[in-house]
């Protein structure tokens, strides 16, 4: 006999989506197929979210106005999750069935393009959550007893899909000054006591 459903939530538990706003009709990627798909989503739960978002609809939009928002350059597939999360408060990355050397890659893929998006659209709250995600899984221990720690890879996708990319001076140093640079920073920093990624708190990491 499956075990009994309760569907009741207490105010510490409920994750408050507010249904009363118009529906805004979003239009993710271009092409054909999956390439691009509509989604609908309440502003009541955009809105409050997303700064970008909040700015196309604060003053130009509204109901009467049958908004529409085309976001050609996002993918859709990571579009959907973040309407999962910001729906349901959380996500589903992989199936339970995968390997885990599957798992490990397409977890840390999806993270790091969800938090790229969430970075264009302005959710410091989705970059936080994201953030504290790949904290739990790099400490995570694995069926081989192992951690596994987010690669160079999906570091890159993090770093050229954000604003840490476009800060970056238009100035090319001297591979020299840099090494010596980061020598000398090596040296100078007081070494961390403890591994600190195991005993940081999730708050360290966090924008907000």
């Amino acid at each position: 006999m499956a075990p009994l459903r309760d569907v009741r939530a207490t105010r510490a538990t409920d994750t408050g989506v507010d249904l009363t706003g118009y529906v805004v009709h979003v239009c993710v990627g271009t092409g054909t197929g999956k390439k691009q798909q509509n989604f609908q989503i309440h502003s009541s739960v955009i809105m409050p979210r997303s700064g970008y978002f909040r700015a196309l609809l604060g003053n130009n939009y509204g109901e009467e106005n049958k908004t529409k928002i085309d976001l050609p350059d996002e993918n859709p597939e990571t579009f959907s999750l973040y309407m999962q999360l910001i729906y349901n408060n959380n996500i589903v990355l992989v199936d339970d069935s995968e390997a885990d050397d599957i798992k490990y890659g397409s977890e840390y893929l999806a993270l790091a393009k969800l938090f790229v998006l969430a970075e264009r659209l302005q959710d410091v709250a989705t970059k936080d959550l994201v953030l504290e995600t790949i904290l739990t899984k790099a400490q995570s221990i694995w069926s081989d007893g192992e951690r596994r720690f987010p690669g160079w890879k999906y570091v890159k996708i993090i770093y050229e899909g954000t604003w840490l990319n476009k800060t970056t001076p238009e100035k090319v140093w001297h591979p020299e000054f840099l090494y010596d640079l980061a020598s000398n920073l090596m040296r100078r920093r007081k070494q961390p006591e403890g591994s600190i990624i195991f005993e940081c708190k999730a708050s360290a990491y966090h924008e907000m």
